[in-house]
């Protein structure tokens, strides 16, 4: 990540193209039982939900642009 370097605030440090990494050190135990319940199983639920809709807008997208492309050619 040293490429990112030259956008680091030198005052404050920020990197505005890094990720935000949670620090878990000082937080209480349950902060920390939700922040890993919200990645072990919400994030997936949210990843099973969100492919299929995915996948379908894609497909839609498809069958518009083959339509475009069959009107062209049929007028």
């Amino acid at each position: 990540m040293e490429k990112f370097n030259t956008w680091a605030d030198a005052f404050t440090g920020v990197q505005p193209f890094l990720p935000l990494a949670p620090n878990l050190g000082d937080v209480s135990s349950g902060a920390k039982a939700a922040y890993w319940l919200k990645w072990l199983l919400l994030a997936p639920i949210v990843a099973i939900i969100r492919l299929p809709l995915i996948l379908f807008l894609f497909l839609l997208l498809w069958l518009v642009d083959l339509v475009a492309v069959v009107v062209r050619f049929v007028c």
